[in-house]
């Protein structure tokens, strides 16, 4: 499944001058790593511009590690949004492949409970905009479970120094083709200048996909989440500041540590709760048709606010043929409103319905005991 060349020229900048056909790896180890793929829209309270309001984001073909292994959980090893993977239903047989015990690293954080470890953050990723995280609630929210397949392997090269070697862990993703190679240099391995060289000029080629990365990346880089659009003006600049802030507090590795110390495993991880759900195709494919609704809400909300700021700025002078096109905007919103209660998933809305019978008897409960 491992790519050989894409491998050795990875191993090449690690080892100069070295044979590869004879360079082998000290140990090869596959292993299943645990994942969430993650949609959410949220909406919250902010101040932007000296303004309070209401904002909406959405985050899509979000990965989030499922356990808060060494190394591994501080870059996305798989992209959420590839098509060439092939999604398999967990059984016990796919513990052995061609003859080889596979290791399965358990699931160490869960996604609602361990995200709650994060409210403390001040998200600060654009200028003009405050964010009250404690005001941040779900339009919808799903995390499908994953177990990804990969390998970690080995090297290890003398130097011209007696008992100081060169160690390097490469790890590569096998559920897709189109992968890259991410590489680690042992904090126990032998470095000198070159390696010190090295460093630079992986950040002047962003080898590194994050300057408080240790881990290099050779190969098409992933992301942690997809910022597909922000309801505030201007949408694009914001949604890449945001996403650009989520890939810096996410390689960090103390960001996982902290979510895997919040998350709470007691219960099964599927079933427990209906935004936690198994990975399907075809149920992935509505949740996006909905998201896409609603982000063309957004973009005809935006344009209405343009044009209503602009009239209120001329006032009684604004000429008529200004107010046709409102008209049609907000007739559209509306369509597109009613065509999003549509197409919402069954199963949130079921879970919204749930979490009002709750609210009402939380309510009914304190009324009577005050």
């Amino acid at each position: 499944m491992c790519n050989k060349d894409h491998i050795s020229s990875a191993v090449a900048r690690f080892f100069p001058n070295i044979g590869l056909q004879s360079f082998q790896p000290t140990r090869i180890v596959p292993l299943y790593f645990p994942a969430w793929i993650f949609d959410a829209e949220l909406r919250g309270n902010v101040r932007y511009q000296d303004v309070e309001r209401e904002a909406v984001v959405q985050l899509q073909d979000g990965y989030l590690p499922g356990s808060d292994f060494n190394v591994i959980s501080s870059v996305p090893i798989f992209s959420a949004e590839v098509t060439t993977a092939e999604d398999q239903p967990w059984s016990t047989d796919l513990m052995i492949q061609f003859g080889q015990e596979i290791s399965c690293l358990p699931f160490t954080v869960h996604p609602l409970s361990g995200l709650k470890a994060l409210e403390p953050w001040k998200p600060d990723f654009f200028s003009g905009l405050h964010v009250y995280t404690n005001t941040i609630k779900a339009n919808l929210a799903v995390f499908r479970p994953i177990l990804i397949p990969m390998y970690l392997a080995q090297y290890e090269a003398e130097t011209q120094i007696p008992g100081e070697n060169r160690q390097v862990t490469l790890f590569i993703q096998a559920a897709s083709n189109d992968t890259p190679v991410f590489g680690y240099r042992s904090p126990t391995s032998y470095t000198d200048e070159y390696d010190r060289g090295f460093d630079e000029f992986s950040k002047t080629l962003k080898f590194a996909p994050s300057p408080n990365s240790e881990v290099y990346t050779f190969g098409p880089k992933n992301k942690f989440v997809n910022v597909s659009t922000f309801s505030l003006s201007p949408p694009r600049d914001i949604s890449k500041a945001l996403s650009g802030w989520i890939e810096w507090k996410m390689h960090d590795p103390e960001t996982i540590q902290e979510i895997a110390q919040s998350s709470d495993l007691s219960s099964p991880l599927v079933d427990s709760d209906p935004r936690i759900r198994d990975y399907d195709p075809d149920e992935r494919s509505q949740v996006e048709d909905w998201m896409e609704v609603g982000s063309e809400m957004m973009m005809v909300h935006r344009i209405l606010e343009r044009i209503n700021e602009q009239m209120e700025s001329i006032g009684d002078d604004a000429p008529n043929h200004m107010r046709a096109p409102i008209k049609n905007l907000e007739a559209n919103e509306k369509e597109l409103s009613q065509k999003r209660k549509e197409a919402l998933p069954e199963w949130w809305r079921e879970y919204e319905h749930t979490q009002e019978q709750e609210d009402n008897d939380d309510q009914n409960d304190s009324g009577s005991h005050s």
